[in-house]
């Protein structure tokens, strides 16, 4: 069985538990030991918005599962984050101010769009 497969099976909490949990730990792993300078960047960024959009689905579960749905729950979290951004810029944030994030959590937000997708895809095939 497949990555992908058990996670299709797993019901919501655990699921979302385990995405989140799993992006975490790739974001703390890759920035502290990879010396790339994209990954040291921006990969926070992407791993940031798509952590929370699963970690999101925890405090709601059976929430209406649709796509507009999760476009929704990704924009909500791209807009936090790039109020966090904006933040950095006007100095209540600590941080360096970079508009190159807004692109990485538009990715990190359509990453978790794109999984959440492919991962109840097959849930809602047996309906």
């Amino acid at each position: 069985m497949t990555l992908l497969e058990k996670l299709q099976n797993a019901e919501g909490d655990i699921k979302s538990l385990f995405i989140s949990s799993g992006i975490l730990m790739s974001d703390v792993g890759l920035t502290s030991n990879v010396k790339n300078h994209f990954i040291q960047s921006y990969y926070h960024d992407i791993a940031f918005p798509a952590m929370w959009y699963f970690i999101s689905k925890l405090y709601h579960p059976k929430e209406n599962t649709s796509l507009t749905n999760k476009l929704i729950r990704a924009g909500v979290m791209f807009a936090t984050c790039s109020a966090a951004e904006f933040g950095q810029k006007s100095g209540l944030y600590p941080g360096t101010y970079d508009p190159k994030d807004f692109i990485a959590y538009a990715a990190g937000s359509a990453v978790a769009v794109g999984l959440d997708y492919l991962i109840s895809r097959k849930k809602g095939a047996e309906k």
